[in-house]
């Protein structure tokens, strides 16, 4: 073996060896204690950071060529494509909208209702498509592709990006390069999530990517199957993250075609360059004609950008799995954590009666309404300050009237109770929001205003900024219920 195959085959080592090390330390924590400490769930984070990077450089070979073409001179071939296959472009046009990336413009006036964007099945990619692939062997075969349709599509989107002459590869040119999902943040990116209920939900989906990846890759090197041969060429973790977030910020459902009355996962070429905004869903499969349709939710002249509803969703979870955050969601809510400690020595009365109510959770979301409060989390705060008295009354009386706002027959003392419950914990999580642990280059903990941070840093990324947003927005929802629960207490 020459110097050249002797240093291919330690470096090949050094990464499977590094693999093995990710699939341990990315493995679910062995007790629910260190899934829930915020400095454990860093420190695992820090390990995996570590080594999903040295993956990346044992991965890197060559050097790294000629950037690829822009988005936009992509567009011709991609729109080309598009009417070859019969997709109607009469009206609308591919550009490029300041702080959205490639949007679709009205080139004419479209009313509310009226039909704008028609996809065939053909070009719809789906489950069904990787099943009907060569794909289709390993993933009957794979019990995690068999529970996770989201991933299969995710690995034939991954064949697919690097099958010569692919029927998608137009479509897979016009896709970004990279993404603002959580998976590309820095650690200073990340660590501006800190003292937010999103801190933790990040941690955990880049937990869950690296697991997936570290999986995969061992799959498709002990697997016969031939499209193993073809992939394990191919599937490295920048690959698999890029493929990844491609899903996770385009997902849609359509029917399938092997299952009756069963949706598939897809991904919608030209519709998914729609972004988002306040409204209704107007998409749908039309079954009769085998292609996804899309209507104006609204009215737009010429020149507007044709925007769509992604559904109900908060900008948590737009943040997290789409990269964005919208300021003006109708439909926004921020979480806050609450539970019954074990220590208290009425915990077994109170959780008979949060049972009997159904709320058997310890997540709760103040939302983006006129009463920001819901009646899970009132019914919650009324039994977590009742006294053995009222607890026994109103476990063998009417219980549901709990869950009613204003509610005459409630003890005012335990409504006030209640009330400042609500506003004191709404305050402390504000608090951690404008208050944020900063590990300095020494290793020192220091505790700084949400401002001070930004200079430290000293950037203003787009990463920075979706982070800066999201806690604005859910700073408001937090003080919006203080200002509600204040004149009740």
């Amino acid at each position: 073996m020459g110097r050249r195959g002797s240093q291919w085959k330690l470096r090949r080592e050094h990464l499977i060896c590094t693999i093995d090390q990710l699939m341990m330390v990315a493995a679910p924590p062995p007790s629910p204690t260190l899934a829930s400490n915020t400095d454990d769930v860093w420190q695992r984070h820090l390990q995996l950071r570590t080594l999903t990077e040295t993956i990346s450089e044992l991965e890197t070979t060559g050097s790294p060529g000629a950037p690829p073409p822009a988005r936009l001179e992509r567009v011709a071939q991609f729109t080309r494509w598009l009417s070859d296959n019969g997709v109607d472009l009469s009206g609308i046009e591919i550009t490029e909208f300041p702080n959205y990336g490639l949007g679709l413009k009205a080139t004419k006036s479209f009313t509310e209702g009226e039909n704008i964007i028609n996809i065939p099945r053909k070009l719809i990619m789906t489950e069904d498509s990787a099943k009907k692939s060569i794909l289709g062997a390993f993933i009957n075969k794979d019990p995690i592709l068999k529970l996770m349709p989201n991933i299969a599509l995710v690995m034939y989107l991954l064949l697919t990006k690097f099958t010569p002459n692919s029927f998608w590869k137009p479509y897979i040119d016009i896709l970004p390069t990279s993404y603002d999902t959580v998976l590309y943040f820095s650690l200073e990116d990340l660590e501006d999530l800190r003292g937010t209920p999103n801190f933790k939900p990040a941690l955990k989906l880049c937990q869950d990517i690296a697991r997936q990846y570290a999986y995969f890759f061992k799959q498709l090197q002990n697997s016969s199957e031939p499209v193993a041969d073809i992939l394990k060429k191919v599937f490295t973790y920048k690959e698999y993250c890029w493929a990844v977030s491609t899903v996770m910020t385009r997902l849609n459902m359509v029917p399938s075609e092997t299952i009756k009355d069963s949706p598939t996962t897809a991904l919608i070429p030209l519709w998914d360059m729609c972004n988002h905004t306040n409204g209704q869903i107007t998409t749908h499969f039309n079954m009769e004609q085998d292609r996804a349709e899309s209507f104006a939710l609204k009215n737009f002249n010429s020149g507007d950008q044709i925007l769509i509803f992604y559904g109900v969703r908060t900008n948590a979870f737009f943040f997290l799995h789409n990269g964005f955050v919208y300021e003006e969601n109708d439909h926004d809510a921020v979480t806050i954590i609450l539970g019954i400690s074990p220590n208290d020595p009425l915990q077994q009365l109170k959780r008979d009666l949060l049972e009997k109510l159904a709320i058997n959770y310890t997540q709760f979301q103040i939302v983006n309404d006129e009463a920001p409060i819901t009646p899970d989390l009132l019914a919650f705060s009324r039994v977590f300050v009742m006294d053995k008295d009222n607890l026994t009354l109103w476990s063998e009386g009417n219980f549901g009237e709990l869950l009613d706002f204003d509610n005459s027959v409630i003890d005012s003392g335990i409504e006030k109770k209640a009330y400042n419950f609500i506003n004191m914990r709404c305050k402390l999580l504000l608090n951690t929001y404008e208050r944020k642990v900063y590990v300095n280059k020494m290793g020192e903990l220091s505790i700084t205003g949400s401002d001070d941070i930004n200079h430290e840093h000293k950037k203003n990324n787009n990463h920075r900024l979706m982070v800066k947003k999201l806690k604005e927005t859910e700073m408001k929802l937090l003080r919006k219920a203080i200002d509600f629960t204040q004149p009740k207490l």
